[in-house]
């Protein structure tokens, strides 16, 4: 197995155990999302000690966003509506945390600019989740001709060969967003949490941009 994304590692050894348990796909994706929600609110204590939890809150959160396909799979559980659902909640929680993390540093800072870099990010996101669900929709209408619903648990890269954009690509729009969990604890840890904001405000807008350089990629991590 690759060494990033690093949540993999963690979702795999509690995949293993959820999947020995009665514990639904949905169950887990709701968990995860209500978790990632709630990363969101702690954010609005203003204090450091709710950006820590919300670190670490989304950290699990991520990794059972992880776990939820992994069970889907091994019990046969695969449907339509919890991809659905799993993307949904990606979208919520990611929109509710930038908006919740704006309004936190604005609070703090009483600079409206922070505010702004929330909304902006929180946008970035759900312009994304929207050219995802259109894309969904002609996939869903004209599948890919190689498109094999058991291989979407397989981890896809550009192959060795492909070019140095190829692969700055890949790390920026799937490794980057699968541990982006790790880089709000560690900004937590050293409460720099609000500074994260212009870089999701920024980043936000790139990545549903890059979007359609990559959507016949079908990279998977």
């Amino acid at each position: 197995m690759a060494l990033f994304p690093l949540v993999r590692h963690i979702s795999n050894a509690a995949s293993g155990g959820l999947i020995r348990t009665p514990v639904t796909p949905n169950q887990i994706t709701a968990t995860s999302i209500l978790l990632g929600l709630l990363s969101a609110a702690v954010l609005l204590l203003n204090t450091r000690t709710g950006d820590l939890a919300c670190g670490i809150l989304i950290t699990i959160s991520y990794v059972l966003d992880n776990c939820d396909g992994d069970v889907a799979r091994a019990k046969k559980l695969s449907s339509k509506f919890g991809a659905f659902f799993d993307t949904f909640g990606d979208w919520l929680v990611h929109a509710v945390l930038f908006a919740c993390l704006g309004i936190a540093a604005y609070e703090r800072t009483d600079a409206i600019l922070w505010l702004w870099f929330g909304i902006a990010a929180s946008a970035g996101s759900t312009i994304n989740y929207v050219i995802g669900l259109i894309n969904d929709l002609r996939l869903n209408k004209a599948p890919p001709p190689d498109f094999n619903p058991a291989d979407e648990g397989e981890f896809k890269r550009p192959a060795q060969n492909e070019s140095i954009g190829k692969w700055l690509v890949f790390v920026f729009r799937e490794l980057a967003r699968a541990d982006f969990c790790f880089i709000v604890l560690v900004l937590a840890a050293f409460d720099w949490l609000p500074y994260l904001l212009p870089f999701a405000a920024i980043g936000s807008q790139v990545y549903w941009i890059i979007f359609f350089v990559v959507r016949d990629e079908k990279y998977h991590v």
